[in-house]
């Protein structure tokens, strides 16, 4: 199953462009309206030099409050190195200070689990997805009919519930036995209902996640494949 994790909202962030009045000159050069659009444009066209970077970046440090500075700086980042860290603290910085808008907390989440893909650290990959998974679960109390993000918020807890449940056989078997486990697993996603052993309640989370996108999108085949082969 390819989803891409580069384009993301791209459009309708890069459409919410900062407004020009509330760019304010820290520097010799401030950022433009004409700067903005100019980088926007070739960013939405697939891409950015490092002047335009940097561009995105001034933008951000002149209007800190501005969550769509910041979210366009994440978007940058993200075309840069999908999933990269810098990526994701930009686009954190933007859902904090604009926890409502939905298309930035679903870039954020995007790039969260093209991140945990990177990651070699178990503790590392267990915080990211599990981070992933409260962020589609909140974000889907902002569009409840979004049926694709209740797909990715399956297909979360199902990978989530696998890795705990190999986690769980792990804890069972000798030193030696539990070693090539966790070497088996590395790279495996876990969340943090996983962490406390309710592999049971991750998969009852992809369950209801599945049935309410075939729900919403009854001519989706994607969810009902999920769910079939879940319930197999």
């Amino acid at each position: 199953m390819a989803h891409s994790v580069r384009a993301g909202c791209l459009s309708c962030l890069l459409m919410l462009a900062a407004d020009p009045a509330q760019v304010h000159a820290k520097d010799a050069k401030p950022v433009t309206e004409q700067d903005m659009h100019k980088v926007s444009e070739a960013l939405q066209a697939g891409y950015l030099s490092a002047e335009g970077l940097d561009t995105f970046k001034a933008n951000a440090e002149q209007n800190p409050t501005d969550w769509r500075a910041h979210a366009m700086l994440g978007q940058a980042w993200a075309h840069q190195e999908v999933g990269s860290e810098a990526a994701i603290d930009a686009l954190r910085k933007a859902a904090a200070i604009a926890p409502a808008i939905a298309a930035v907390g679903k870039t954020l989440a995007v790039q969260l689990v093209a991140s945990s893909r990177k990651l070699v650290d178990a503790a590392a990959i267990d915080r990211r997805t599990a981070e992933a998974i409260d962020k589609y679960q909140a974000l889907l109390t902002l569009a409840p009919n979004d049926a694709e993000m209740y797909v990715q918020l399956g297909v979360l807890a199902n990978q989530a519930e696998l890795a705990a449940r190999k986690a769980s056989r792990g804890l069972k078997q000798t030193p030696s036995e539990a070693e090539g486990a966790h070497a088996e697993d590395r790279g495996q996603p876990l969340s943090e209902a996983a962490r406390g052993g309710q592999p049971a309640a991750l998969g009852q989370l992809a369950l209801d996640a599945w049935l309410a996108a075939t729900r919403l999108a009854p001519k989706h085949a994607e969810p009902h494949i999920l769910l079939a082969t879940k319930m197999a």
